[in-house]
């Protein structure tokens, strides 16, 4: 039978020759308001440059073949909207100025409008915002709403324009949306990165 640490799921074990053995998959642990923030409870810190990496999901609605990530996190959840507040708040009060999302596709978040409201409520016009999402999910409404919660720089993700890589990679791409999008964020003062 197993013993130790081969009777945890999820782990990814040495064995000899440099090969690797993985244990019983771990399920996603639900829901994520109960796994515990790295912040609030005081294991990180915001850093030297007065900036912090924060996650307001996990997983990701896209299906890129090239990417572990849905695979791991096969359904987008999100954190509760008031475990964002306390995590925003706590970094306000310690003299953050710039905020990243981590979160694959910003604009697919759920209660994204409210998100963005509360960044305006608590970064109050100080706090630097940056994220990635897709150019194509963008209206011009959207990127007036997040150029008033503060943010300041979009990485889009083109991942290809060849037809043939994007059907290996299993990547939708629509062009003109995505010019309309990157237009869009630009007309409201966000800096694009490609």
């Amino acid at each position: 039978g197993k013993t130790g640490m081969e009777r945890v799921p999820g782990l990814l074990l040495p064995r000899a020759r440099g090969r690797w053995r993985e244990t019983t998959p771990r399920p996603p642990h639900e829901p994520v308001d109960d796994l515990p923030s790295a912040y609030l409870s005081g294991a990180a810190g915001p850093s030297p440059a007065k900036s912090l990496a924060l996650e307001s999901v996990r997983g990701c609605p896209q299906r890129c073949a090239y990417c572990r990530y849905h695979k791991s996190f096969p359904r987008l959840r999100a954190f509760e909207l008031p475990r964002v507040s306390a995590e925003l708040r706590w970094a306000v009060a310690r003299g953050v100025e710039e905020v990243t999302f981590v979160d694959p596709c910003f604009a697919r978040r759920p209660r994204l409008a409210e998100l963005l409201a509360l960044l305006r409520r608590v970064g109050g016009g100080a706090l630097r915002v940056r994220c990635e999402l897709n150019a194509e999910d963008v209206s011009p409404d959207l990127a007036r709403s997040l150029a008033r919660a503060g943010v300041v720089d979009v990485e889009v993700g083109l991942q290809s324009t060849n037809p043939a890589a994007l059907r290996l990679a299993q990547r939708a791409f629509r062009p003109q949306r995505f010019v309309t999008g990157v237009r869009a964020l630009r007309a409201e003062g966000i800096h694009v990165v490609l």
